[in-house]
């Protein structure tokens, strides 16, 4: 939760900025977001895939490698994680590859039409590497 609570926070101070008459361009906005997606990427989708982490137990059954006390594609508590997993894999790394897709496929149609420098501003943080 920390990425979103940041992006928020940038979004606010941008209002605020905005309504005290301190223009900030919000293209400049999302670049920050973006970089600050990118720097908990990592860390995201390394915890959204937890529950499929399991390992076997001595007695044949596996279990979660952080939870043992909850046994794999056996429990209840195990199909609450696996679903909060999916969930989690579709709205950040999936949401977030499919963004750099996008923007990596539609830069070179953006430039030609002109609006390429708004669009690398508001992408640098995947341009401009």
């Amino acid at each position: 939760l920390t990425c979103p609570i940041a992006c928020i926070l940038l979004v606010c101070s941008w209002v605020l900025n905005k309504m005290l008459g301190r223009r900030k361009p919000f293209n400049t906005v999302m670049n920050q977001c973006g970089l600050l997606i990118f720097a908990f990427f990592l860390s995201i989708t390394r915890s959204t895939l937890i529950p499929f982490q399991c390992v076997t137990s001595p007695n044949g059954s596996s279990s979660m490698l952080l939870h043992p006390g909850i046994i794999c594609f056996e429990s209840k508590d195990h199909a609450l994680f696996v679903w909060l997993a999916v969930a989690g894999i579709v709205t950040q790394p999936v949401a977030v590859l499919g963004l750099a897709t996008y923007v990596i496929c539609s830069y070179p149609s953006q430039v030609a039409s002109g609006k390429g420098q708004r669009f690398a501003t508001r992408y640098r943080f995947l341009l401009h590497r």
